[in-house]
């Protein structure tokens, strides 16, 4: 317990815990005037009760250690009144500090000058740091220097001063450009974002008002800052689209958002500017590529389509719209909207599509037919996707369509058209044959009768004429049915085909034909029973572009190309050859410069046909290279069948 004596002269006496803490002046003890003491001992009580009762923290210590602390100390440091007077006085300060205060507190009983008034930390038992105001003195205790400091907790202050700093520093280097200004525009503050796009120090800007840098900012493209207000009164924050001017001259866009800012009974304008340069010119290429995909999708007949699963909303392009019968924009679509266009004969199966693709069984391609409002059909080809997010639920269908009623139209128009191509064919195949043969019969008996070798000749040629369209006949139901896949691959030999021609065409008069198989008596190439039409036709063509005594050989060699083994084969002639212009014409369906085929060529054009359906290669050069007058060389290259 505190206690105060007031001795004789004016002398004091402080006790703490029943010790002598402090005295000054004699100490001989008052008496004899019972008015004086009641007095002091009125002032002890008060100077008692003021010094327990003080919210701030009293110390008072010699040397370095302690001799009296209040009962604020226990609150502040969160040490007992007897732990601290056992404890010097600069151990509750904290290390940071903690060598300056016992410096400054011996230097003071020392009688030097040093600072009165200054902000430590403290350390409390509890290991919380705290910022306290010191206010020290130096007085005489028992004939001695002592050192006397009252303590003010700060902490408040010192975390709000600290949030103030780390505030104006995050303005001051914010990435965007922040203004305040008042109600007319003059600027009282800018950031350094400010000053570095627009080119100017900040002494410069808060010199000027928006109006020096915004050129808009009082015009109707901008409302002034009356509306400005009112705007912002409304909405609580108002953004809008200017354009600032930089020092040297230039403009940029950017991108304003204010707000009020009341202080000290004013209103403030707080803004922040975005330079959206860069926003800009993707928006406009945007926009460029919009309109790009919004024509080519027009010219293709080509929308796309998204399906938001979770809401059954769909956004259509304008291309869909149109698709769909309707004016971009004309209605808010949707999948009940969808599904009410669909033709009734198809919209079971487009449905099943749908939910094949939502199982991921099966991709969402399909075609339908939709009726638009006006009643007419369109055809329709439809793809589409799922997407997911990252829990795996499916909440989005990417698409499009495309109007190919026109496709559909033309291809319904070529089924029409084959089918009345495979009439005709049968036509020629059946009937115009049966009467070739019947021609051919008359013609053969005319040549038995006795006639002359003139007549017989008048007679030869219209037979060779009729034997030739036969043929043509023939090769045109060939490819037909090689077409449409009646022939199915097999190995065949080589060799065994060769020899059937040889036989078959062999034995004319003065067409003898020579034939080399280098030794080979079976080669087995991956083809079917037209491959004697191959040679069929190279041979015939030999013997009917050779005159009398033609030379015609069918030679056999084998080859290594594209990595595997190959048979070559190759008839020549000593006929008139064939020029270097006309080469590859001639195993073309069309005759250059003409759109009609030729019948006489359709041999070469099944022949080539034939042969690239096995996988090989088939052209003409000539039999003495670099003269095509001597004759010509057709080479086929088939690849050996696996075994």
């Amino acid at each position: 317990m505190l206690k105060i004596t007031y001795i004789k002269l004016g002398g004091l006496v402080i006790e703490n815990a029943g010790k002598t803490a402090y005295t000054h002046g004699r100490i001989d003890q008052a008496g004899g005037n019972g008015q004086a003491l009641k007095a002091l001992r009125e002032s002890e009580e008060k100077f008692r009760v003021l010094a327990e009762l003080s919210l701030a923290m009293i110390w008072l210590y010699q040397d370095e250690d302690f001799v009296y602390v209040n009962r604020a100390a226990e609150q502040m440091t969160g040490y007992a009144v007897d732990e601290l007077l056992k404890m010097k006085f600069w151990e509750v300060v904290h290390p940071d500090d903690r060598d300056l205060v016992r410096s400054r507190g011996l230097a003071r009983q020392r009688g030097e000058r040093v600072p009165e008034l200054y902000e430590v930390k403290l350390l409390t038992k509890g290991g919380e740091t705290k910022w306290v105001e010191l206010a020290a003195g130096r007085i005489e205790y028992r004939g001695r220097p002592a050192g006397i400091a009252t303590f003010f907790d700060v902490t408040e202050r010192k975390r709000t001063e600290e949030a103030l700093r780390m505030t104006q520093f995050a303005v001051d280097h914010a990435p965007e450009a922040i203004f305040w200004t008042d109600i007319d525009g003059h600027i009282f503050y800018v950031n350094d974002a400010a000053c570095d796009f627009l080119g100017y120090t900040k002494e410069e800007l808060l010199a000027k008002s928006m109006g020096d840098i915004d050129p808009f900012y009082l015009t109707a493209r901008c409302p002034g800052p009356d509306e400005d207000i009112e705007a912002v009164h409304q909405s609580g924050v108002r953004a809008i689209e200017s354009v600032h001017c930089r020092k040297d001259g230039t403009e940029f866009p950017v991108e304003i958002t204010s707000s009020i800012i009341r202080f000290d009974g004013k209103e403030y304008f707080c803004s922040y500017v975005r330079d959206v340069t860069v926003r800009k010119k993707a928006d406009a290429l945007m926009r460029e590529n919009d309109a790009y995909l919004s024509r080519a999708q027009k010219i293709a007949h080509l929308g796309s389509w998204v399906w938001d699963l979770r809401t059954n909303r769909q956004r259509w392009s304008d291309e869909s719209y149109r698709l769909f019968g309707f004016v971009p924009g004309e209605v808010e679509p949707d999948y009940d909207l969808f599904v009410s266009l669909l033709h009734p004969d198809d919209r079971e199966r487009v449905l099943a599509a749908g939910k094949e693709m939502m199982k991921q069984t099966a991709p969402y391609n399909v075609d339908y037919r939709v009726i638009r409002p006006d009643g007419t059909i369109r055809y329709v080809h439809a793809e589409g996707e799922v997407s997911s997010d990252d829990t795996g639920q499916q909440v989005l269908v990417f698409g499009i369509n495309q109007d190919i009623t026109e496709h559909k139209c033309v291809e319904d128009e070529l089924i029409e058209a084959r089918a009345m191509a495979e009439l005709y064919l049968d036509l020629m195949g059946h009937d115009i044959n049966n009467m070739h043969q019947i021609a051919l019969g008359y013609l053969e008996i005319a040549r038995e009768l006795q006639a002359n070798e003139m007549q017989k000749e008048f007679i030869d040629r219209p037979i060779e004429v009729l034997q030739r369209s036969a043929r043509l006949i023939r090769n045109v139901r060939k490819l037909q049915k090689l077409r449409e896949g009646a022939f199915m691959a097999r190995p065949v030999d080589l060799c065994e085909v060769l020899a059937e021609v040889r036989r078959e065409y062999g034995s004319l008069p003065e067409k003898a034909i020579a034939m080399d198989l280098d030794g080979y008596e079976h080669c087995y190439v991956l083809a079917n029973e037209l491959l004697y039409d191959v040679f069929a036709n190279l041979v015939s063509n030999a013997i009917k572009h050779t005159g009398s005594h033609a030379s015609i050989s069918v030679s056999l060699k084998m080859a290594f190309a594209d990595g595997r083994r190959q048979y070559v084969v190759s008839v020549e002639d000593n006929g008139p050859g064939i020029p270097d212009g006309f080469k590859r014409e001639i195993f073309n369906r069309m005759l250059k410069g003409t759109a009609k085929a030729k019948g006489m060529g359709l041999g070469l054009y099944l022949v080539r046909t034939l042969v690239n359906s096995y996988g090989g290669r088939v052209w003409v050069e000539d039999r003495v290279p670099g003269d095509h007058k001597k004759g010509a060389k057709f080479v086929v290259m088939l690849p050996e069948a696996d075994k």
